[in-house]
C-alpha cells in the first residue's frame, strides 16, 4: 500500500505543458496586436478625414468673409494639402494619401485638378477628395452649388 505522501508527488509543470501555454499566449498576442494596429490605422484615417473636412469648411468661410476666391490644394504626392489664401500647409498622417478630383465647369477658370475653389457667393467648383489608408478609403465630397462638404464612409 502506498502512503498519501508518495501518491501526490507532482510538484510542478512539465516542459511540454509550459510550451503549450507559451504557444497559446503567443498566438493570442499576435491576434490582439493585429487588431490594435488596424484600429489605430482606422482612427488615424478618420481623424485626418475630419481635419480635411474642417479645413474645407474653413476655406469656404474665408472666401465668404473676404469676398474673394479661396482654394484647397492637394500636393501631387498626396501627402499634404494647402489652404489659400491662409497660406497654411498641412501634412496627413503617415500611410495616408489624398487624391483630389476637382470638377471643371464650362466658362470657369481652368486650373489643374489639384484644387477645389470656393467663391465669395458660397459656391464652389466642386469635387471629391479620396482619403486612403492601407486598408480603408473614405471620400469627402464638395458640392458645387452650395459648397457643402460631405463625408462618405
Amino acid at each position: 500500500m502506498q502512503s498519501a505522501h508518495s501518491i501526490n508527488q507532482h510538484h510542478g509543470y512539465t516542459l511540454l505543458e509550459l510550451l503549450v501555454v507559451l504557444a497559446i499566449a503567443a498566438l493570442t498576442l499576435t491576434l490582439v496586436g493585429a487588431n490594435i494596429t488596424s484600429a489605430v490605422g482606422s482612427a488615424n484615417l478618420k481623424s485626418d478625414v475630419r481635419k480635411i473636412a474642417s479645413s474645407l469648411r474653413s476655406v469656404r468661410s474665408e472666401s465668404l468673409t473676404t469676398s474673394s476666391i479661396a482654394a484647397f490644394h492637394v500636393a501631387p504626392d498626396g501627402t499634404r494639402y494647402r489652404l489659400e489664401p491662409m497660406d497654411k500647409e498641412v501634412y496627413v498622417s503617415d500611410g495616408i494619401t489624398l487624391d483630389l478630383r476637382a470638377d471643371q465647369h464650362p466658362g470657369e477658370l481652368q486650373l489643374p485638378s489639384s484644387a477645389i475653389l470656393f467663391y465669395p457667393d458660397g459656391t464652389s467648383n466642386g469635387g471629391e477628395i479620396t482619403v486612403t489608408s492601407e486598408s480603408q478609403q473614405i471620400s469627402i465630397e464638395v458640392l458645387w452649388l452650395t459648397g457643402e462638404v460631405k463625408i462618405h464612409e
